[in-house]
């Protein structure tokens, strides 16, 4: 019965982000299925409002390994979409801005929202290239949160300790 008290108290801490250096920013966590968009197989979301290497400024630089599985959008991942054109990106993405999860500076935790013909990596862009271009991260569709992993091992741990203790 402690062991499951015990579970129970750490479902509790980690729902409610106890220790999380990141507070005020949701770094480290995964983006929630309300800001992605399933297109062609694949989970997208909006992580930058500039491209990976960074804006003119020098802000905003998405680099190294993305977390939870994300990749930047290639010219593949949009063909392989439903989408036929940047405008068809952004109306899909109207209100939907994951970039606080993804700037580990915050300097760039915010979108300015998709603008037609300025989305990095599309194939669709029209004069893009002056360093603006937002940025689309993608995923294989389906990746469980590491939240969800968490709730399932320490329920499966509490059967186990369950079925010792009756055994």
């Amino acid at each position: 019965m402690k062991l499951i008290r015990l579970g129970f108290l750490a479902i509790v801490l980690l729902s409610m982000g106890v220790g999380s250096a990141f507070a005020d920013h949701n770094v480290g966590s995964d983006v929630p299925g309300a800001l992605i968009v399933v297109n062609g197989g694949l989970e997208w979301a909006h992580a930058n409002p500039c491209p990976p290497g960074g804006c003119p400024s020098g802000n905003g630089i998405l680099l190294g390994a993305l977390p939870f599985g994300w990749a930047v959008a290639s010219a593949a991942d949009f063909l392989a979409s439903s989408w036929g054109s940047n405008g068809d990106v952004e109306a899909d993405f109207a209100g939907r801005c994951a970039a606080s999860y993804f700037d580990d500076n915050f300097d760039y935790d915010h979108c300015d929202g998709l603008v037609s013909n300025d989305i990095y990596n599309s194939p669709w862009n029209v004069g893009g290239g002056h360093g603006f271009e937002e940025t689309l991260v993608v995923r294989a569709a389906g990746v469980p949160e590491p939240t969800t992993l968490i709730l399932l091992g320490t329920g499966l741990a509490a059967l186990l300790a369950a079925r010792k203790r009756s055994a």
